[in-house]
């Protein structure tokens, strides 16, 4: 007889192997395998936030925008308070081009993590699309501060800015 917290160790087991293979394809630029591998995960346990999280960086990075939306606002139904989800939401929506929603949704990852360089990015671009040039400067100025160049990330800030006219700091 196979016991129950068996089968459960076992999808556990499961997710986390999917959502390592989603990972290593995410950074190895396999988009579409991350996409699938999330998936994978989310079939097994359908309230796996960090599923929902993969999912949303997998598409955001192929493009998919409204798709990782939903992935990040998936993941936020689950666990409210989770900076990474409402950045990646922040993000698909600020390339959708719904600027006062991203900036509400950057805003509440940057409340979550003072300190975090890439949602302040986001949000400075934001804010110059809003034509807030004061919130701009500051979430650029607070960007800078040990940030990683936005040209070494997936779906990065100059890729935005570009897109959108907008300058980078």
């Amino acid at each position: 007889l196979v016991e129950s917290r068996d089968v459960e160790a076992n999808a556990t087991d499961r997710n986390k192997f999917a959502l390592g293979l989603a990972a290593v394809a995410l950074l190895q630029g396999r988009y579409a395998d991350s996409a699938t591998h999330a998936m994978h995960a989310l079939q097994v346990d359908p309230q796996d936030t960090a599923a929902h999280l993969a999912a949303a960086r997998a598409t955001l990075a192929q493009g998919r925008f409204e798709t990782a939306a939903g992935h990040a606002l998936d993941a936020l139904e689950i666990t409210p308070a989770i900076p990474e989800a409402h950045h990646l939401l922040g993000v698909a929506l600020a390339w959708l081009g719904e600027w006062d929603d991203a900036r509400q949704s950057l805003d509440l990852a940057i409340q979550f993590d003072p300190e975090a360089t890439h949602s302040h990015r986001f949000a400075a671009l934001v804010a110059e699309a809003l034509g807030d040039a004061a919130a701009a400067e500051d979430h650029a100025a607070k960007a800078r501060t040990g940030a990683a160049p936005a040209e070494k990330r997936p779906f990065g800030a100059a890729d935005l800015a570009a897109q959108h006219g907008l300058r980078t700091r």
